[in-house]
């Protein structure tokens, strides 16, 4: 697990380093302006944020096979991300050294004459356009049709319009530094499920009296908005007891009469996976 937390956050790390002079790819530009460095940085300090939580969760014991392989494949497409804003920092620093002669009018020619078949070809010639019209000129206002093109980027979801939608919203935060782009919506339409990494808030539960001899009670800090089953497992992980638990429920008492003595687990789990958990001690 630290390999992979280490192989994404080098990448992070040299974009940090190489962030000033970034843009797209074959693009050169001596000074980055302050706005659009920022929004850069906004954009990588997001990816970053995605990593940690997902690398957070990771270590939640009760996943499935699944859900953590759908939590790594999120964390590889952040890291495939992060490599690709450090690569563009890395060609715009070569060719800002070695092509100084270069100016965006000109680069731009180049783009222009690119040809494209694929949505994320057309994404990635449109942006470059649209960025070498304005932050490559330090030109630092955006037309109706530059402003509606690059929100009809951001607003795609990743998966299917490549790389480029990210550097969309990145040009368009210096338009609306409020817009949210909802990515598991986005790629939905497409049949595309991305998970969130964002932490399920738990619901704080206990068992009273903790240890017990032959009757104890789940306790809940609020009502259930879902019925959820509620099981005990031995030292071994062999569940031994498992009761329905009814919504709106904050309290069920239950029988540990056929519980050897000894220490056991157990878990709340709902419609959205573990709801809460613990450790019950049984004395004979």
């Amino acid at each position: 697990m630290r390999g992979i937390e280490t192989d994404i956050q080098r990448p992070s790390i040299q974009a940090w380093t190489s962030l000033p002079s970034q843009g797209p790819p074959s693009i050169a530009e001596p000074a980055l302006r302050d706005p659009a460095r920022s929004a850069n940085r906004a954009q990588i300090e997001i990816l970053m944020d995605s990593v940690k939580a997902g690398m957070v969760q990771m270590d939640d014991s009760t996943l499935t096979d699944t859900q953590r392989s759908a939590i790594l494949a999120g964390l590889s497409g952040y890291r495939s991300t992060i490599g690709t804003l450090t690569a563009w920092n890395h060609t715009a620093l070569q060719l800002s050294a070695t092509s100084k002669v270069l100016t965006a009018d000109g680069i731009k020619a180049a783009n222009t004459n690119v040809g494209t078949t694929k949505l994320i070809e057309t994404n990635e010639k449109q942006v470059n356009e649209i960025y070498l019209s304005t932050v490559g000129k330090d030109v630092d206002t955006f037309t109706v049709d530059q402003t509606n093109t690059l929100f009809y980027i951001a607003n795609q979801c990743p998966m299917v319009g490549g790389n480029s939608v990210y550097l969309a919203r990145s040009l368009y935060r210096l338009i609306d530094d409020e817009q949210q782009f909802d990515d598991p919506m986005l790629c939905l339409q497409h049949g595309i499920i991305v998970k969130s990494l964002v932490a399920r808030e738990m619901n704080i539960i206990g068992v009273v009296p903790n240890p017990t001899r032959d009757q104890a009670a789940l306790v809940l800090e609020k009502p259930l908005d879902a019925p959820a089953v509620f099981i005990i497992f031995n030292a071994i992980g062999v569940e031994v007891i498992r009761h329905s638990i009814p919504m709106d429920m904050v309290r069920f008492e239950f029988s540990t009469t056929s519980l050897a003595a000894g220490l056991y687990h157990y878990q709340v789990r709902g419609p959205s996976g573990n709801m809460g958990e613990g450790k019950l001690s049984i004395i004979r």
